[in-house]
């Protein structure tokens, strides 16, 4: 066991009370500032945080959770919604690419354009066409959210992660087409789904005891979006619809999609307006497949503004 001596002050020469007296002062000092540093080293300023939020997302591609429209939105730092837009097309609302990014003490704000999904009967692909204002998207900042990884936090609860699918947060009707990767997605992906559906309508037509449905009213034509005449957008989309037994039409899937809003716009019109007596078998109602193609011609040049 080891021996602790105790000696009494009387017990030390003047010099060493000396020597004892700057060691236990140098100590304490030392005590006092050796935290300092490392304290210094974990904390980092606002600029710094600036930078690597710039170095991580500007020009990067983002998708907005709830596809909310508008020029300004601003949120709270737990992503939610305190003003701006509502939720729209995920093919006008969703894309974003940020282009500046402010930080300070209580918001970030990430100014950039949005990104309008299109898909090209001409060039048979889809491509992303930038919108022609800037919009800001400002996300506030809690006191505890001193470092990155705090603010990343909030920041992806704006925007989805990349682990994260769109195609769980649009429409039931879009989702087989969102989940077929729209980079490897052409018109041959398309037609054959398309000819199916037909081919089932003309199986039940065969059935002599189906009385086909019929038009009750004439059915509105989908408008054009302001971004798809922006945009120069034109085309045609093939939608999957089924006529109730209601007479109401019900879109379940977006065959051919053409984008910039467009495909909600006549998912919307169509299952709002249109009406049609049910078909029936054997004098009872039944469910009729049906395909909807809808054209969309330019109706002339983009607004001046």
């Amino acid at each position: 066991m080891a021996a602790v001596n105790i000696l009494a002050d009387d017990a030390l020469k003047p010099e060493s009370k000396r020597s004892l007296f700057f060691s236990a002062a140098f100590l304490f000092m030392l005590a006092l500032c050796v935290p300092m540093p490392l304290l210094n080293a974990q904390t980092i300023s606002d600029k710094d945080i600036q930078k690597q939020l710039e170095a991580e997302l500007k020009n990067a591609t983002m998708a907005i959770r709830h596809f909310y429209s508008g020029s300004k939105l601003k949120y709270n730092s737990e992503g939610e919604l305190i003003s701006g837009g509502e939720p729209g097309s995920w093919t006008t609302n969703a894309y974003f690419e940020p282009e500046k990014i402010n930080v300070s003490k209580k918001s970030v704000t990430i100014s950039g354009k949005r990104l309008y999904w299109t898909y090209s009967d001409s060039e048979n692909r889809p491509a992303l066409i930038h919108a022609p204002k800037n919009i800001k998207i400002e996300i506030g900042r809690s006191p505890e959210q001193k470092d990155l990884p705090g603010i990343l936090a909030s920041i992806y609860k704006v925007f989805l992660k990349s682990d994260e699918s769109l195609a769980d947060f649009a429409p039931h009707y879009w989702r087989k087409t969102i989940q077929a990767d729209f980079k490897t997605v052409a018109p041959a992906v398309f037609v054959p789904n398309t000819k199916q559906v037909r081919q089932e309508t003309k199986y039940i037509l065969n059935d002599k005891n189906i009385k086909e449905p019929q038009l009750q009213k004439y059915p509105l034509q989908p408008g054009y979006t302001e971004e798809a005449r922006n945009a120069r957008v034109a085309g045609w989309i093939a939608l999957r619809a089924v006529i109730n037994e209601d007479g109401n039409v019900k879109v379940t899937d977006i065959l051919k999609p053409l984008g910039a809003g467009l495909d909600d716009n006549a998912v919307r019109t169509i299952e709002e307006s249109w009406k049609f007596s049910p078909a029936t078998r054997d004098g009872v109602p039944i469910v009729f497949p049906i395909t909807i193609d809808v054209t969309f011609d330019l109706p002339g040049p983009p607004p001046i503004r």
